[in-house]
């Protein structure tokens, strides 16, 4: 379950990496907030 939750989080960072509009913010308490600009 743990490895399900890195994968996520990597895949997130990922996707908000290649887009660089900043689409997906994950902060230290394991929340997203969608955003924009």
């Amino acid at each position: 379950m743990l490895f399900f939750v890195v994968f996520m989080l990597l895949l997130i960072s990922g996707l908000d990496w290649v887009f660089g509009q900043g689409a997906f913010w994950v902060f230290g308490n394991g929340t997203i907030q969608t955003g924009g600009s």
